[in-house]
């Protein structure tokens, strides 16, 4: 069982060692980050797609301006962020 355990630890300190920060290049560090904000974006736009739905099924037409306004403003808020908005940068460990 301690012959295993050993092992096991090895096998987790490998991985970590791949898997480290300084061992990402620049383009696989940015091609995950923008896999990620693309999932992240389909899954904003089927929701909306689907309230949309909803609204135009359960004819209230009346409040579709403020699912709109609400999105819009969504891509505005993200956009000023990419913007280089105030926001403070956390590194790798959480500490500013």
């Amino acid at each position: 069982m301690t012959a295993q355990v050993g092992e096991l630890n090895a096998l987790f300190d490998k991985a970590a060692g791949a898997l480290a920060p300084e061992q990402a290049s620049a383009a696989s560090s940015f091609l995950g980050a923008f896999t990620i904000l693309l999932r992240e974006g389909v899954e904003a736009l089927l929701i909306v797609i689907a309230m949309i739905a909803f609204l135009r099924k359960t004819e209230r037409q009346d409040v579709l301006p403020y699912v709109h306004g609400g999105w819009i403003a969504a891509l505005a808020a993200g956009g000023t962020y990419l913007g280089g908005g105030d926001l403070p940068h956390l590194d790798q460990r959480g500490e500013p």
